[in-house]
């Protein structure tokens, strides 16, 4: 179905900034429901100066996947990833509800971005918030 990178420092919750991971767990999301942990990426910053290079860093490590957790992503990311079809979703919690629930849910997160929902005809700011409440209103990730 389609791979999903989450931001954590342990592999256990979604408790990392997207911009300040220096790791990502990426995990494929099956059909049927289920998901499987595939890798570890690691992003190594210490030859980049600017904010833009570590951006720009972390978006091409993370270039085949359609889905970014992160308990916070900045409007500049949320734009650079929407350009590259990625949805970026700001979420804290367990890894392994957000994965079960898109795991479930998940047609919808791709239907709106296949659809462009989330880019040119509303206010790019407002993305992660969009999406985190349609994530929301389908499932409650803590429950």
């Amino acid at each position: 179905m389609a791979k999903v990178a989450v931001a954590s420092s342990d592999g256990v919750s979604i408790n990392e900034h997207f911009a300040r991971a220096d790791k990502f767990f990426i995990y494929e999301i099956y059909q049927g429901g289920e998901f499987e942990f595939i890798e570890t990426r690691e992003v190594h910053f210490n030859d980049s100066k600017s904010g833009e290079d570590k951006l720009n860093k972390i978006v091409k490590l993370l270039g085949d996947v359609k889905l970014v957790l992160a308990s916070s992503v900045g409007s500049g990311a949320v734009d650079v990833l929407h350009d590259r079809k990625i949805v970026a979703v700001s979420l804290s919690g367990s890894i392994e509800r957000a994965l079960e629930s898109y795991a479930k849910r998940g047609k919808i997160l791709e239907y709106l971005v296949a659809k462009d929902t989330f880019g040119a005809s509303v206010d790019r700011a407002n993305c992660p918030i969009r999406a985190a409440k349609i994530l929301a209103n389908v499932h409650r990730f803590d429950d």
